[in-house]
């Protein structure tokens, strides 16, 4: 039940004229993929996304983040060891997935930026932010 709530709630989303969605969900990929006209793809490499998980660990942890569900915390349990193998593992699984999807013809027409990592993350958020100061957000 809990996958068909969570398919539900993200098709409730992908079906509203405007939205944002930040995560890998593999599974809902095709999906929003086919429904977005902007795609924002952080293609960082995995050390920096290991360094990113474990300064966020050391830095924030046991402490909500507003990018978190409420009631959650970031610690050091084996959830989080998963995470880290999650982490290291997605360039040889999920990558792959994600890359055939934004080369494929289905992305004619929309917007996709490949980001390699967090100077050029803050470039674009930057560049939104003078075009848009209404959805400036902070570096990342």
């Amino acid at each position: 039940m809990r996958r068909e709530k969570f398919l539900e709630r993200v098709r409730a989303v992908i079906a509203s004229p405007a939205w944002i969605i930040d995560g890998n969900y593999q599974s809902t990929f095709p999906e929003r993929f086919e429904a977005a006209d902007t795609v924002i793809f952080l293609d960082f490499s995995r050390i920096a996304c290991i360094v990113g998980a474990l300064r966020r660990l050391v830095f924030d942890g046991r402490k909500e983040r507003p990018d978190m569900t409420e009631g959650c915390e970031e610690r050091f349990n084996r959830k989080f060891l998963e995470f880290l193998l999650f982490i290291w593992s997605y360039q040889s699984t999920g990558r792959k997935e994600t890359v055939s999807i934004l080369n494929s013809e289905k992305s004619g027409g929309k917007t996709i930026y490949v980001l390699h990592n967090r100077k050029e993350a803050n470039s674009l958020m930057r560049s939104i932010a003078s075009r848009h100061p209404d959805v400036a957000g902070p570096d990342i």
